[in-house]
Protein backbone atom coordinates (compact mmCIF):
# COMPACT_ATOMS: atom_id res chain seq x y z
CA UNK A 1 0.00 0.00 0.00
CA UNK A 2 1.48 3.34 -1.28
CA UNK A 3 1.21 6.33 0.85
CA UNK A 4 0.44 9.59 -0.65
CA UNK A 5 2.93 12.40 -0.33
CA UNK A 6 1.50 16.03 1.18
CA UNK A 7 -1.80 14.08 1.81
CA UNK A 8 -3.80 16.38 3.77
CA UNK A 9 -4.69 15.45 7.60
CA UNK A 10 -7.82 16.43 7.11
CA UNK A 11 -8.42 13.82 4.46
CA UNK A 12 -6.90 11.58 6.85
CA UNK A 13 -9.65 12.43 9.71
CA UNK A 14 -12.30 11.89 6.80
CA UNK A 15 -11.52 8.85 6.25
CA UNK A 16 -10.87 7.34 9.85
CA UNK A 17 -14.18 8.68 10.54
CA UNK A 18 -15.74 7.26 8.13
CA UNK A 19 -14.10 3.98 8.87
CA UNK A 20 -15.27 3.97 12.42
CA UNK A 21 -18.71 4.80 11.33
CA UNK A 22 -19.36 1.85 8.86
CA UNK A 23 -17.20 -0.39 11.03
CA UNK A 24 -19.61 0.30 14.01
CA UNK A 25 -21.51 -3.10 15.04
CA UNK A 26 -25.23 -3.32 15.19
CA UNK A 27 -26.90 -3.87 18.18
CA UNK A 28 -28.99 -6.69 16.67
CA UNK A 29 -30.40 -8.35 19.95
CA UNK A 30 -31.27 -5.13 22.29
CA UNK A 31 -33.10 -3.87 19.37
CA UNK A 32 -34.72 -7.16 18.74
CA UNK A 33 -35.74 -7.32 22.51
CA UNK A 34 -36.93 -4.13 22.42
CA UNK A 35 -39.06 -4.23 19.24
CA UNK A 36 -40.56 -6.95 20.21
CA UNK A 37 -41.86 -6.05 23.63
CA UNK A 38 -42.90 -2.66 22.20
CA UNK A 39 -45.32 -4.65 19.87
CA UNK A 40 -46.39 -7.35 22.22
CA UNK A 41 -47.44 -4.27 24.77
CA UNK A 42 -48.99 -2.45 21.53
CA UNK A 43 -51.08 -5.03 19.79
CA UNK A 44 -52.20 -6.15 23.83
CA UNK A 45 -53.39 -2.47 23.89
CA UNK A 46 -54.82 -2.36 21.01
CA UNK A 47 -57.12 -5.44 21.26
CA UNK A 48 -58.13 -4.05 24.83
CA UNK A 49 -58.67 -1.08 23.62
CA UNK A 50 -60.55 -2.19 20.47
CA UNK A 51 -62.47 -5.00 22.23
CA UNK A 52 -64.07 -2.90 25.01
CA UNK A 53 -64.93 -0.09 22.31
CA UNK A 54 -66.46 -3.32 20.91
CA UNK A 55 -68.53 -3.97 23.79
CA UNK A 56 -66.94 -7.08 24.38
CA UNK A 57 -63.47 -6.64 26.57
CA UNK A 58 -60.93 -9.51 26.32
CA UNK A 59 -59.96 -8.57 29.51
CA UNK A 60 -56.24 -10.66 28.64
CA UNK A 61 -55.15 -9.15 32.05
CA UNK A 62 -57.09 -9.23 35.61
CA UNK A 63 -57.33 -5.05 35.38
CA UNK A 64 -59.78 -4.73 37.90
CA UNK A 65 -56.97 -6.23 40.02
CA UNK A 66 -54.58 -4.11 38.79
CA UNK A 67 -56.86 -1.13 38.71
CA UNK A 68 -57.67 -1.63 42.83
CA UNK A 69 -53.98 -2.23 43.80
CA UNK A 70 -53.08 1.22 41.77
CA UNK A 71 -55.55 3.36 43.56
CA UNK A 72 -54.96 1.70 46.66
CA UNK A 73 -50.95 2.59 46.40
CA UNK A 74 -49.33 5.25 47.52
CA UNK A 75 -46.53 6.55 45.07
CA UNK A 76 -44.25 6.69 47.89
CA UNK A 77 -44.61 2.38 48.26
CA UNK A 78 -41.73 0.36 48.05
CA UNK A 79 -43.57 -1.87 45.45
CA UNK A 80 -44.20 1.74 43.48
CA UNK A 81 -40.93 2.70 43.68
CA UNK A 82 -39.50 -0.29 42.89
CA UNK A 83 -41.28 -0.82 39.30
CA UNK A 84 -40.42 2.49 38.52
CA UNK A 85 -36.78 1.89 39.32
CA UNK A 86 -37.38 -0.93 37.25
CA UNK A 87 -38.64 0.78 34.16
CA UNK A 88 -36.20 3.89 34.14
CA UNK A 89 -33.65 1.00 34.27
CA UNK A 90 -34.14 -0.56 31.33
CA UNK A 91 -35.10 2.32 29.15
CA UNK A 92 -31.57 3.31 30.41
CA UNK A 93 -30.28 0.07 29.20
CA UNK A 94 -31.83 0.70 25.83
CA UNK A 95 -30.51 4.41 25.41
CA UNK A 96 -26.95 3.47 26.46
CA UNK A 97 -27.50 0.51 23.92
CA UNK A 98 -28.38 2.67 21.04
CA UNK A 99 -26.04 5.68 21.73
CA UNK A 100 -22.31 3.71 23.03
CA UNK A 101 -20.49 2.07 19.92
CA UNK A 102 -19.86 -1.44 20.51
CA UNK A 103 -16.58 -3.56 19.99
CA UNK A 104 -16.20 -4.49 15.76
CA UNK A 105 -15.07 -8.10 15.26
CA UNK A 106 -13.24 -6.49 12.30
CA UNK A 107 -9.43 -4.76 12.87
CA UNK A 108 -9.63 -1.71 10.81
CA UNK A 109 -6.81 -0.89 7.80
CA UNK A 110 -5.83 2.41 6.64
CA UNK A 111 -6.69 4.01 3.53
CA UNK A 112 -5.52 6.71 1.31
CA UNK A 113 -8.79 7.44 -0.24
CA UNK A 114 -11.74 8.59 2.72
CA UNK A 115 -14.57 7.28 0.70
CA UNK A 116 -12.73 3.51 0.91
CA UNK A 117 -12.82 1.55 3.98
CA UNK A 118 -11.04 -1.71 4.81
CA UNK A 119 -11.06 -4.26 6.95
CA UNK A 120 -9.74 -8.07 8.05
CA UNK A 121 -10.85 -10.51 10.66
CA UNK A 122 -8.51 -10.57 13.47
CA UNK A 123 -8.12 -14.27 12.73
CA UNK A 124 -6.82 -12.87 8.99
CA UNK A 125 -4.76 -10.66 11.00
CA UNK A 126 -3.32 -13.29 13.25
CA UNK A 127 -2.55 -15.60 9.92
CA UNK A 128 -0.55 -12.77 8.25
CA UNK A 129 1.18 -11.99 11.01
CA UNK A 130 2.12 -16.06 11.49
CA UNK A 131 3.13 -15.59 7.51
CA UNK A 132 5.50 -13.04 7.99
CA UNK A 133 6.78 -14.94 10.74
CA UNK A 134 7.14 -18.40 8.61
CA UNK A 135 9.12 -15.93 5.95
CA UNK A 136 12.31 -14.84 8.10
CA UNK A 137 14.91 -17.84 8.16
CA UNK A 138 15.55 -19.96 10.78
CA UNK A 139 11.77 -20.00 12.19
CA UNK A 140 10.45 -23.16 12.23
CA UNK A 141 7.06 -22.58 13.34
CA UNK A 142 4.63 -20.15 14.63
CA UNK A 143 3.05 -21.63 17.61
CA UNK A 144 0.92 -18.85 18.89
CA UNK A 145 -0.43 -15.43 17.57
CA UNK A 146 -2.38 -12.99 19.86
CA UNK A 147 -3.98 -9.89 18.24
CA UNK A 148 -5.35 -7.72 21.66
CA UNK A 149 -5.96 -3.94 20.58
CA UNK A 150 -2.75 -2.52 19.08
CA UNK A 151 -0.73 -5.37 20.52
CA UNK A 152 0.25 -8.40 18.65
CA UNK A 153 2.51 -11.33 20.74
CA UNK A 154 3.86 -14.55 19.04
CA UNK A 155 5.48 -17.31 20.17
CA UNK A 156 7.58 -19.21 17.63
CA UNK A 157 10.21 -21.98 17.54
CA UNK A 158 13.62 -22.66 16.22
CA UNK A 159 16.42 -24.18 16.87
CA UNK A 160 18.67 -21.25 17.08
CA UNK A 161 18.30 -19.06 20.02
CA UNK A 162 19.09 -15.55 19.21
CA UNK A 163 17.91 -11.97 20.76
CA UNK A 164 18.68 -11.01 16.53
CA UNK A 165 16.16 -13.58 15.54
CA UNK A 166 13.48 -12.28 17.48
CA UNK A 167 13.83 -8.52 16.03
CA UNK A 168 14.21 -10.08 12.69
CA UNK A 169 10.73 -11.47 13.11
CA UNK A 170 9.38 -8.44 15.02
CA UNK A 171 10.62 -6.33 12.24
CA UNK A 172 8.62 -8.55 9.54
CA UNK A 173 6.12 -8.77 11.59
CA UNK A 174 5.78 -4.99 11.49
CA UNK A 175 6.69 -4.90 8.15
CA UNK A 176 3.41 -6.83 6.98
CA UNK A 177 1.47 -4.55 9.58
CA UNK A 178 2.50 -1.67 8.01
CA UNK A 179 2.14 -3.03 4.21
CA UNK A 180 -1.58 -3.81 5.22
CA UNK A 181 -2.27 -0.57 7.16
CA UNK A 182 -2.83 -2.30 10.32
CA UNK A 183 -2.57 -1.42 14.22
CA UNK A 184 -0.51 1.72 13.40
CA UNK A 185 1.60 2.60 16.23
CA UNK A 186 1.13 -0.72 17.74
CA UNK A 187 3.67 -3.09 19.41
CA UNK A 188 5.20 -6.78 18.46
CA UNK A 189 6.24 -8.80 21.07
CA UNK A 190 8.18 -12.20 19.98
CA UNK A 191 8.74 -14.99 22.56
CA UNK A 192 11.40 -17.84 21.48
CA UNK A 193 9.79 -21.19 21.96
CA UNK A 194 12.87 -23.58 21.53
CA UNK A 195 12.44 -26.20 19.05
Amino acid sequence: MTTAVGRLPQADRAARKGARRVFRPRRLWPALVAAILLTAVGAVVAIEVISTLAGHPTKLFPYEKITNWLTETSWNAVAAVAIAAGLIVLGLFFLLEGVVPGHTSLVRLRSDDPDLVLGVTRKGLRTAVADAAHSVDLVSDVRRVKVHGKRVTLAISSPVRSGDLKETVAAAVRSRLDELGALEGGTVTVRHKGA
